[in-house]
């Protein structure tokens, strides 16, 4: 019997000992699954042991042969199985260790049929591109599953929490939320917090990746590592707008000689910022995650941008259902990590161009409102001959912890920054 049986048997026989508890029954169930075991005998008398927990029931022989029974395994085999399962116990009360055995060789086995398949589809003629996205996919799902919470009683975050609002109080945010830049929207909102995927809804040509750009580029100027995943915008594209949010359009446009000097100049201090992109004009949301993750434990980073939520390729039966499930994977990739996400999402185009947006205009939505946290929607009235207005606002549509409300802002377009209209001369 290979080694993997041998730890599935050992942990059944484990718990079948007379001083386990319903508690040590939890701890297994929490760490494998029967469906998940090779020994399809341990496995059984597996199940049997979880039926009766479902009972509040410890195993015991009786009870263990009748659930056997119902499972349509012979009463004599039942007993002998039980009989078994109770000699390859070397050491008692070590359920969890044996249960963390089956779940790191279930992991490595995994790994290895992911790097089986991908070297037989390279042979096929695959991309290596294609290698790299399955095996950051698996190893990404791998280790969302050993960081799963586990549980408390709700108290035990009482102090971290009442922490955070004196330290805001006295003046130290450095637990309080990433600003951006905008001090009323950062006064409304706390700024983004931990754990939260917020969105940010505008239509095309309407500045969300300009505020996104901008808010990325406060944080990384302040020392927070940012991670920008440009689906629609190359990296030279990128990098044209952050000369311009810099030295303006026309200096971009049409330098001088000290204004060519500068921008050359520039490059210097971009290196010193902590400011991460990936411009991929096409990814799963199985790669993507993947990314955000590795670039997370690389990097330290504590804000994942990424532009725009439509673009990101998954198999659904339609663009609703593939919008909605990348957002929830989004959501999740915040929640897991403790890394806010920041996703931008287009718009739907109303009949009238100066309606101001709602939530519903979240383009093929699906899910969007209920997975995000926040929810932000520009609007930029334009007047009748075309050019927008100045009068610009961000709509806090939906925020889960606070008051909704509009902040005035306005679209400088000689530096594609916002600024908010009271304080802009």
């Amino acid at each position: 019997m290979s080694y993997e049986l041998s730890a599935e048997m050992t942990l059944v026989g484990a718990l079948l000992t007379t001083d386990v508890s319903l508690e040590a029954v939890d701890q297994a169930a929490l760490l494998v699954s029967p469906d998940e075991f090779q020994d399809s005998r341990a496995a059984n008398l597996y199940r049997a042991i979880l039926a009766l927990r479902t009972k509040n029931l410890l195993p015991d022989a009786p009870g263990c042969i009748a659930e056997l029974e119902n499972l349509k395994i012979k009463t004599e085999d039942a007993s002998l199985l039980f009989s078994q399962a109770l000699d390859s116990v070397p050491l008692p009360g070590q359920v969890q260790r044996y249960a963390k055995v089956i779940r790191e060789k279930i992991e490595a086995k995994r790994i290895s049929r992911t790097i089986q398949v991908a070297g037989a589809r390279l042979a096929e003629g695959e991309s290596i591109s294609w290698l790299k996205s399955e095996l950051m996919a698996e190893l990404g799902q791998i280790e969302a599953e050993q960081k799963t919470s586990e549980d408390s009683v709700v108290a035990d975050a009482h102090a971290k929490v009442v922490g955070a609002i004196r330290d805001r109080i006295n003046g130290d945010t450095s637990s309080s939320g990433l600003r951006l830049g905008l001090p009323a929207l950062d006064q409304l909102t706390t700024g983004i917090n931990r754990e939260e995927l917020w969105v940010v809804g505008g239509m095309p040509g309407r500045g969300k990746t300009a505020l996104a750009l901008q808010s990325a580029m406060n944080l990384a100027g302040d020392g927070f590592p940012v991670y920008f995943i440009s689906l629609e915008m190359s990296r030279y594209a990128v990098m044209r707008r952050l000369l311009k949010m810099k030295f303006g359009t026309a200096a971009v446009e049409y330098p001088n000689s000290k204004q060519l000097s500068a921008l050359f100049e520039y490059e210097k201090e971009l290196r010193q910022l902590p400011f991460y992109l990936n411009d991929s004009s096409s990814l799963e949301i199985e790669e993507l995650i993947s990314r955000a993750r590795m670039r997370i434990a690389r990097s330290g980073i504590r804000l994942v941008i990424v532009d725009y939520i439509q673009l990101i390729r998954f198999e659904g039966k339609d663009r609703r259902e593939r919008v909605s499930e990348c957002t929830d994977r989004l959501r999740r990739l915040a929640k897991d990590t403790g890394v806010p996400v920041m996703a931008l999402s287009q718009l739907r185009r109303s009949q009238n161009v100066n309606d101001r947006p709602t939530m519903i205009d979240l383009k093929e939505s699906g899910d969007i409102e209920a997975h995000a946290h926040v929810i932000l929607l520009l609007y930029m009235p334009v007047g009748q001959d075309g050019a927008f207005t100045g009068e610009d606002e961000l709509i806090v549509g939906k925020q889960r912890e606070g008051p909704t409300g509009k902040v005035p802002i306005a679209f400088l377009g000689t530096k594609c920054q916002f600024y908010e209209r009271e304080t802009h001369v």
